[in-house]
């Protein structure tokens, strides 16, 4: 007996139950959900990325405008080396994708009959702030050369190990990097200002992504550090300079 042509045809799919199929359409769904959650959790967080870094330029940029309205005698100084903060600040917008127009505000009119002091206050003790001009001289010395930032292959570093060849950063990069980073910065004689100067310097060149090995700093803070438990060191770093620190 021929089978009729209707009972022979199957649609396609129906022999999944209804609670099968119920269940292959949850998976469905929770899969495009799952999807999506990414895309907007990574954009999420490239805006977040973008919105510190926004500003931070601004807050640098409305500074220099200040600057610019009440100059002093540290002015150049200080816009100098908040230009670095700047480019840096940039550079890093660029790589984060961020596309906002951060427009310097415009400068305000000086204060009227402002005194004049004519001083200046860059020998002053204490945490002077990474904004006063004096960073450039605060910041320790990497005891390196730069390396080159198109280098692929290793080189010796300082203290015999390997490290990139693009490391250190330039001496100019850290110095920029320590400003962006530090409202304060250490500028006392005393012990401890001493070792925070070189304890925030290596903190900066790991931010440029280089070891402390590419430098110097960390055997000269370890010298630093061993006179915590030298009871003459007052007299040993009375004949130090500023970022000097004891032989050996």
């Amino acid at each position: 007996m021929r089978r009729s042509r209707s009972s022979a045809y199957r649609r396609p799919g129906s022999g999944l139950t209804g609670r099968n199929r119920k269940i292959a359409i949850g998976l469905a769904v929770a899969t495009l959900a799952g999807g999506a959650f990414a895309v907007s959790t990574g954009m999420s967080n490239a805006a977040t990325n973008c919105s510190g870094l926004d500003q931070s330029l601004r807050d640098t940029l409305s500074f220099m405008a200040e600057q610019r309205a009440n100059p002093n005698a540290q002015t150049n100084a200080v816009l100098a080396n908040r230009q670095a903060v700047v480019d840096m600040i940039n550079v890093q917008r660029q790589q984060a994708g961020c596309t906002a127009n951060i427009a310097a505000p415009p400068a305000a009119n000086p204060p009227a009959n402002q005194p004049d002091t004519g001083s200046d206050q860059s020998g002053a003790t204490g945490n002077a702030g990474a904004g006063s001009g004096n960073i450039d001289a605060l910041v320790p010395a990497l005891g390196f050369s730069p390396g080159d930032p198109n280098a692929t292959a290793d080189r010796v570093g300082p203290t015999g190990v390997n490290v990139p060849g693009r490391c250190p950063p330039t001496q100019a990069q850290v110095n920029a990097q320590v400003a962006l980073k530090n409202a304060n910065f250490p500028s006392g004689t005393d012990l401890e200002s001493r070792i925070q100067r070189f304890e925030k310097t290596l903190s900066a060149i790991q931010d440029l992504k280089c070891p402390a090995s590419s430098t110097t700093l960390l055997g000269r803070l370890n010298s630093l550090t061993a006179l915590r438990a030298n009871a003459d060191r007052d007299n040993i770093l009375r004949g130090l300079g500023l970022n000097e620190t004891p032989a050996g």
